[in-house]
């Protein structure tokens, strides 16, 4: 393609680089294409949200217990970085739940936060983990995990505490559901957490506790047209209420 621009009485031939109609064709059509496909994943995520919000339950759940800290030599970057049995593990998180399925069991999605403290004759081991989790609940038993690309570790206590590059956790847990009364619920649960790096896992983390669960406006029939199930105070023996 040649341009002329004239200057006094001359014409002065000025070239433009060539570029194909076709590619500037392929280009249009390609940004067309990502706009297009850009638009449709913001429709559905934002319809997800809004079906989500609608339909989910929130509640509040946290809880100590005791626990072990095992193999932290690495992560913890000392020998005998380990607590058997004495050290404290603790949570707290919020999850909302899914309508059930087939009025027999649902799913849960929330944040999880984890922090494992012990103590050893030289140093305080901590463990701080921002988890994103899911549970999937079934009668009056549950079975969850989740994972944290930010584990914060530490040896002099929560003061201490920083993220070592390349490393990350996840969590896997369990336990039984015993539905005092529609805003209360006692929860026992087993867990095991591992801390992932270059040099391997490291550490470990077990739990075994109760933890303590409050449903957020257990009530609210804008959620679900049926009666809230508890239990009581007969449980184990008796059949959940309504």
């Amino acid at each position: 393609m040649t341009i002329y621009l004239k200057r006094s009485t001359q014409s002065v031939p000025l070239r433009h680089p060539k570029v194909s109609d076709k590619l500037i064709l392929m280009a249009a059509k390609t940004f067309s294409q990502q706009i297009s496909l850009f638009l449709k994943v913001g429709l559905f995520v934002s319809c997800t949200c809004i079906h989500f919000k609608a339909a989910a339950v929130p509640y509040i759940e946290g809880g100590t217990s005791l626990g072990s800290i095992l193999n932290g030599d690495h992560f913890f970057n000392e020998s005998g970085a380990s607590v058997s049995g004495k050290a404290f593990v603790g949570s707290l998180s919020v999850y909302f739940t899914t309508p059930e399925l087939l009025d027999l069991c649902h799913f849960d999605i929330g944040l999880q936060n984890r922090l494992s403290l012990g103590s050893t004759a030289t140093s305080q081991l901590t463990l701080a983990t921002p988890n994103l989790a899911a549970r999937f609940e079934f009668f009056r038993f549950y079975v969850g995990a989740g994972g944290s690309p930010f584990p914060l570790g530490g040896t002099t206590g929560l003061g201490g505490l920083k993220h070592e590059s390349g490393t990350y956790s996840f969590f896997f847990e369990g336990g039984l559901i015993w539905r005092v009364v529609p805003e209360f619920q006692i929860v026992p649960t087993f867990g095991i957490e591992e801390v992932k790096s270059a040099s391997g896992l490291s550490p470990t983390t077990i739990e075994y506790g109760i933890r303590f669960r409050f449903p957020i406006n257990p009530h609210d029939q804008s959620v679900s047209k049926k009666p809230v199930k508890w239990d009581g105070f007969r449980y184990p023996f008796g059949v959940m209420r309504e």
